[in-house]
Formats: C-alpha cells, sequence, structure tokens
C-alpha cells in the first residue's frame, strides 16, 4: 500500500524539459523531532509497554488516545535528540521525558479551555496536563474461553511423529526375531514413540486429536472430561471474584503435564468472610468447589481447583502471578456496576483492611505489581470518579467514594482536604494534573514517537494525553489516503499528454510499497521517472536507481548545520546522505541538488559556498535555490521567519553560478518563478 496524497497530472516545471505528472506521497521522516525517551510507558491493548520496544520492534499493538479508544500505529521513529525535559505532575510520581517541542493536550485554566501546547511552553501557575477517562460502555459481556485453550496449543511444542518407512520396515524384522523392545532401543537410540506407531499405528500422517472438546453448548480440553460453558456471563459475582484474583490469585502448572494448570487464592485466615465469598462465588459459577487448607505457619488459608481448563482460562485472560496480571483491555468499558464489583475484591483482597490505619491516617491504599494492571485499574477508579495518586507501583485514595464502595465510611472521621484547586481534578470527561516541574538537561539519547492512526492525531504516556508524530499537510498523511499501486500507476499509462512522472513528497523512498511502484511505473508505462528525495535511504534507492531517469535531491546546509535545519539530531541522517552522494555520484541520467533557503538558516555566503562544493564534488548537473516560503512550516517557529527578498535570492544564486561554471543554476521565487542564473 501506498500513503497517496494526491496527483497533479500535468506540469512543465516538475521535470526539466518533459511534461510530466507529480505524484503526491506522504510522510517524512525528517518531520519528527518531537519524541519521548525510552523511559516513557504508554498503556497498549497488550498492557503497559515502554515506547522504545514498541518503536525498536514494530510491535503491531493498539494504544490508548485522547479520545478514550485504542487506535492502531501508523508510523514508528526513532531519533537523537541533545536536550529533554523533565515533567513531573502532582498525583503521579512517574516522570516524563521528551524534547522541548513536543506536544501535550492540556487544560489552561486561564482560557478555560483544552489547547495543544508544547513542552518548553508550559505555564505551571495555569496549565494542567489531561487523561481521558474512558466513555463508552460494554454491555452484556461474555468470555469466551475458546480463545484461552488455543492460545495455550499454540505454545506446546509438539513431539514430531515418525514415518521413516526404512526404519519402521527394520525394527518390525527386529521384533519377528524376537527382539524385545528394551533391545531395539538401546542398539537403534529410538524411544518407546516407534513402539507406538508400530503397534497403534500413530504415523505423522495419523489424525491429530483437536485441542478442543464440544458437548451441549460447552468445552473441554483434549483428555478432560470437565467442561465449561463456552461463554461466561460477566455478572457482578464474577466481577468480584476476578477482583478477588488479582489480589490473592495465582495460577500453576506441572510442568510434565500439558493441561494441569492449577488456580489457587491465599487469604489471611481472618478474612473468614471473603474466603466465603470466593468459595461460593467460584462453585456458582464453575459448579465445582475450591479445595481449602490452612497452613499455620503463615496463618494463611489456600483454596485450590486443579481443573486445568479453569486455571488456563484464567492465566489468558487475567495473568498468572503478581507481575504479569491484567485485564481483558474492555473491561474499562464496563457497566460501572460491574467495575465496582471488581474493585471490591481488589481491595478486599490488597487494600488497607485495618481500621486502625485507616482512622489514623485517613485513606486507602493498594499496591500493584503488575505495571498493565496498575494503569488499567487507575483508569476504572477515575471511571468510577474517584480521585487518587500513583506513587510508585502503589495507588493512593483520600477521596471518600472509595470508603463507601468497601464498607468503611463509618471509620472516616476528618474532614477530607480538597486538594483540586491545589494539585488537580478531574470530572466526568478528563483528569487534570497540575504540573509540579519541569527540569531541563542536556544529554545525547535516543527518543522515539509514533503517528497514530486517529484523527486526534494523539496518544498516551503514563496515560497522559500527548500529540503524535503530526504536521500538516503531505507530510503527516492528513490529505492522504492508503491506495494500492495499480490505483497509481493506471491513470498515468491511460495519460497520452505526459513523457514523464515526478515522484515527490514527503518523502518518497519511506512508503514500504516504493519499489514496488516504481517497478510498476517501468512496467506498464513508458514515462521517464524522476524521484525527489533527501537522500535518508541509500539502500532503497541503490535498488530503484536502474528504473530513474532523473534524481533530485534535497540538500538543506552545510553538514555542519544539519541538526538545526531538519531538527533533530543529524549525524545518521548525515551518514545515509553521505551515501546517497557517492550512489548519486555514478548516475548516467541527470541529477539536480536543492537547496531551501531560509533566513538565518543557510542564506549566507559561506552557507552557499559550503553547498556549492559538495555540488560540485558530486557532479551535480543542475543546482536550484528555492525561496522560504512561512507557511505549514514543520516547526511553528519558522512561521515568524519572513521569505528572503527576490534580490537576495539573485545575490545567492549568482554567487552558486559563479562556484559551479560547469553547472546549470537557477533560482524559483514567488515574484518571478523559474530564473536561470548567467
Amino acid at each position: 500500500m501506498i500513503d497517496f496524497a494526491g496527483i497533479v497530472h500535468s506540469s512543465t516545471i516538475d521535470y526539466p524539459g518533459k511534461m510530466c505528472a507529480v505524484v503526491y506521497l506522504s510522510g517524512c521522516n525528517f518531520r519528527c523531532p518531537f519524541c519521548f525517551t525510552e523511559n516513557n510507558y504508554l498503556l497498549t491493548d497488550r498492557g503497559k509497554m515502554k515506547i522504545k520496544d514498541i518503536v525498536e520492534n514494530k510491535i503491531n499493538c493498539k494504544v490508548y488516545d485522547s479520545l478514550g479508544d485504542f487506535s492502531t500505529i501508523k508510523k514508528y521513529y526513532k531519533r537523537v535528540a541533545k536536550e529533554i525535559l523533565q515533567i513531573r505532575t502532582f498525583y503521579n510520581t512517574e516522570i516524563i521525558e521528551c524534547t522541548p517541542n513536543h506536544k501535550f493536550l492540556v487544560y489552561s485554566s486561564k482560557l478555560d479551555k483544552i489547547v495543544e501546547k508544547e513542552a518548553n511552553n508550559l505555564d505551571r501557575k495555569y496549565d494542567y496536563l489531561t487523561i481521558t477517562i474512558p466513555q463508552r460502555q460494554i454491555n452484556a459481556y461474555k468470555i469466551d474461553v475458546r480463545p484461552a485453550i488455543l492460545d495455550l496449543y499454540k505454545e506446546l511444542n509438539y513431539r514430531l511423529r515418525f514415518n521413516d518407512k526404512d526404519i519402521i520396515n527394520k525394527v518390525i524384522e527386529l521384533r519377528n526375531k524376537g527382539y524385545s523392545w528394551r533391545k531395539i532401543y538401546k542398539e537403534t537410540g529410538l524411544n518407546d514413540n516407534i513402539r507406538r506407531i508400530i503397534e497403534k499405528k500413530d504415523y505423522l500422517d495419523s489424525k491429530i486429536l483437536p485441542a478442543i472438546k464440544e458437548k451441549n453448548g460447552k468445552i473441554a480440553v483434549k483428555g478432560s472430561e470437565f467442561y465449561l460453558n463456552k461463554f461466561i456471563k460477566i455478572t457482578p459475582e464474577f466481577m468480584r471474584l476476578i477482583g478477588y484474583y488479582l489480589s490473592e490469585g495465582h495460577t500453576t502448572k506441572d510442568k510434565n503435564r500439558k493441561n494441569s494448570y492449577c488456580i489457587g487464592f491465599t487469604f489471611n485466615q481472618k478474612e473468614k468472610k471473603y474466603i466465603k465469598d470466593t468459595k461460593k462465588i467460584f462453585s456458582n459459577i464453575f459448579n465445582i468447589k475450591l479445595r481449602e487448607s490452612k497452613i499455620d505457619e503463615n496463618n494463611t488459608v489456600q483454596l485450590c481447583c486443579d481443573r486445568g481448563i479453569i486455571g488456563i482460562l484464567f492465566k489468558y485472560y487475567f495473568g498468572s502471578n503478581c507481575c504479569d496480571k491484567k485485564l481483558p483491555i474492555d473491561f474499562i468499558y464496563l457497566d460501572k456496576k460491574l467495575q465496582i464489583e471488581l474493585i471490591k475484591g481488589l481491595f478486599r483482597g490488597d487494600g488497607i483492611s485495618s481500621e486502625k490505619y485507616i482512622k489514623k491516617y485517613q485513606k486507602q491504599r493498594i499496591q500493584i505489581s503488575s505495571g498493565s494492571l496498575y494503569y488499567q485499574i487507575s483508569l476504572i477508579l477515575y471511571r468510577l470518579g474517584i480521585k487518587h495518586s500513583r506513587f510508585r507501583n502503589e495507588i493512593l485514595i483520600t477521596d471518600k467514594k472509595i470508603f463507601g464502595i468497601l464498607g468503611q465510611n463509618h471509620l472516616i472521621t476528618k474532614k477530607i482536604i480538597n486538594f483540586d484547586e491545589c494539585y488537580g481534578f478531574l470530572d466526568k470527561d478528563r483528569v487534570y494534573l497540575k504540573i509540579r516541574d519541569i527540569k531541563k538537561e542536556k544529554k545525547n539519547t535516543n527518543i522515539y514517537n509514533l503517528e497514530m492512526n486517529n484523527k486526534s492525531h494523539t496518544y498516551n504516556v503514563s496515560l497522559i494525553n500527548v500529540s503524535n508524530c503530526h504536521n500538516k499537510d503531505l507530510v503527516t498523511g492528513d490529505v492522504s489516503k492508503k491506495v494500492n499501486v495499480e490505483e497509481i500507476v493506471q491513470p498515468l499509462a491511460n495519460n497520452f499528454l505526459i513523457e514523464a512522472v515526478c515522484l515527490t513528497g514527503g518523502e518518497p523512498l519511506i512508503q514500504e510499497d516504493i519499489i514496488k511502484l516504481i517497478a510498476a511505473l517501468r512496467k506498464n508505462t513508458p514515462l521517464a521517472i524522476k524521484l525527489d528525495t533527501n537522500g535518508s535511504f541509500p539502500e532503497k534507492l541503490e535498488k530503484i536507481l536502474p528504473a530513474l531517469s532523473f534524481i533530485s535531491l534535497d540538500i538543506k546546509a552545510p553538514f555542519e548545520k544539519y541538526d538545526k535545519a531538519i531538527g533533530v539530531n543529524s549525524s545518521y541522517i548525515i551518514t545515509n546522505l553521505s551515501k546517497t552522494l557517492e550512489i548519486i555520484r555514478k548516475c548516467k541520467f541527470p541529477k539536480e541538488a536543492r537547496t531551501t533557503i531560509v533566513p538565518g538558516l543557510n542564506d549566507s555566503e559561506e552557507d552557499i559556498a559550503n553547498i556549492a562544493k559538495i555540488v560540485n564534488e558530486y557532479k551535480f548537473d543542475l543546482y536550484t535555490l528555492q525561496q522560504f516560503k512561512p507557511k505549514n512550516t514543520l516547526d511553528p517557529n519558522y512561521m515568524n521567519i519572513p521569505s528572503p527578498s527576490l534580490e537576495q535570492m539573485r545575490i545567492l544564486g549568482k554567487l552558486a553560478k559563479s562556484l559551479l561554471p560547469q553547472t546549470k543554476v537557477r533560482i524559483v521565487t514567488l515574484e518571478k518563478g523559474f530564473e536561470s542564473i548567467i
């Protein structure tokens, strides 16, 4: 697929000397100086994940966004930065590390509205970072048992079945001679699989039993006669049982048996009420009783069930131990009455039950070791209107609502202090976190960003709403759509007015199917092909070079100014650009170098002289100096920079020509269009 932004069917200026069509492809690998360091975490449909891991492994996950939905990722970006900001908020001890110009969705109390604001412009007095509270609601939710079983058997390593007929015949011959199976194993190095093959006809192509058995709307694991309903309805009681499991439960497995998963709960012996509740719910839902045993050494009660299918179900949907506990992502959208029951079970297990503690400190707290569950429970609490603090791996609550849910209102004697105006607040749509401090740090570090496939162009970092890799017009994909290669090639093949096609952008070589597109153009049309590129994909360029007829390379500035020109650390860009220049040096077809003249960046005589050296060294046929226009710029700061004057453009053009007597030089201005410099 190609990110296609549009086509101009005829142009006389984009391919010198030929009538051409111009194909605009969106996307630019320079457009993302707004990034986060590897230490930042995101909530995804696969749990809490480091942005570094998502980008470097190109993980196909969905990320929570500012609309309260989970969106797919369109593109992944990795850069190097020299300066970062560290941002801390109240109610959250996680530090956000980002480049100074990354944008956040901020509530400005001064303007009384949500605005998009760069990190280095955040105002600690008036600005609040925002977290979106899940709004939509899923009703009549059921858990499907089948995926849990299939996932287990997908992971199992099956024994390879044996079908070497020569060896089988040899073993049969030995058996006919009176050899014992033990002697055959010893002499041949085979195991008892060969006996099963010969006596039971268990060959490679024999029928393999399915992992799942079904009967009367129920389901079982192969080899077991214990059946569960195919779908388990989410009821208030089941949600409470899940809460108990998340706090006190675990699954274990006998390593020598495939299906031998056991589910267990561990309670303090004093928690008789919760033990009784857990046993009752479990029996009602699964029609089997939990086995109870007391362990006096540590004053606990163990509740266990060794029906493998139940253990498999809980492991798949809710994790197996304290570090990997989780919820299906749909749980953050369930009916609030159901979510309240989940919170009850969770806090009964891991929350504060000591009346003495609650009376003294007037707060509830819970420790959650799983990062994924930590984020999910935080969103559910916000959805229930319960304000709280996230401190390392603990959730601290002074909001009276939690005590009402847990039946602990009678323990609250003090008037709860309202911190809304000081540190943050929430409404039904969002949480608003006051900024505690912002620190600047200079260091070379890898930075990462995502381009999301959503209308809001947002995702989350530590649940906080941030803008994704998003800029205007062609480099964003805002005006583009994904199309097949054939949808671009066909109208060009039928256009008899043109002699050539120019592929421009954005950066055309960032497209995954660019090689396929150029091959299709070469095969299905007689058109000469021109490529506009910034030089950062030399490997792709080398592959398509034989199909090209013209190449135009952006040289944005002298190499020592590339950091400033593209807004990120340019070391890897310079490396790739140098490789591209070496590839272009060998071209037998026309090649153009282009520089957009930006006042204060590359408009000095020294700048033009240094670029001219590159143009001369690599034998470009044409050098074009383009007039900068402060419109739809990548960096909003550039909107305040005026265009260079026509007179200045002519002066720089003449300078370039004096240094490049064998090269055609031209300038492009809004006032006069193209002008050749003689």
